[in-house]
């Protein structure tokens, strides 16, 4: 997580930027697996104020809600989070967050904001892309029943075991 905190000290007054290539480890997250993750981080120090803007991109393996096929998702998402030293509160949005600038500590770190901002930039419903149409829409479910009668002839089997009890 060190490659996520930050020295106050060595951040240069006014704007600044740095990109990093990030891991797993990175994250703090186990248990996913993701692939070519880079996270651009953007400064803005002034007296007492510093502002940290985020772009995080990269992919994350997924499993599918529907089929439990695996396949890559993309990830794209920004944050920001103003660190003030007069800040009373800290406070925070699905956008943004104000927290306190520890300047004697003379360390900012980042990781918490990181790994949510990927974490909610996933979708809550994990459909693999093939179940979609080609404007975007989600196709509809085919009758399954349907299906397992013609791909499995034990049900047919099964049911007339059913339906017929004295035959046993």
């Amino acid at each position: 997580m060190a490659k996520l905190q930050f020295k106050i000290n060595e951040i240069p007054k006014g704007k600044s930027a740095t990109q990093l290539k990030l891991t797993t480890e990175d994250l703090g997250i186990d248990s996913m697996e993701y692939r070519d993750l880079m996270l651009r981080v953007e400064f803005e120090k002034r007296e007492a104020l510093i502002t940290v803007s985020f772009q995080i991109s990269g992919e994350a393996l997924l499993v599918c809600d529907r089929s439990l096929d695996t396949f890559w998702s993309e990830i794209d998402a920004e944050y920001t989070i103003l660190f003030k030293e007069s800040a009373d509160f800290e406070s925070e949005d699905d956008k943004t967050a104000v927290r306190r600038l520890d300047i004697s500590g003379n360390i900012i770190k980042i990781d918490t904001e990181v790994r949510d901002t990927v974490m909610l930039s996933l979708p809550a419903r994990r459909i693999h892309p093939r179940y979609f149409d080609e404007s975007g829409e989600l196709k509809e479910f085919e009758n399954i029943k349907e299906e397992r009668e013609v791909t499995d002839p034990r049900w047919e089997a099964l049911r007339a075991l059913k339906e017929n009890p004295s035959n046993n």
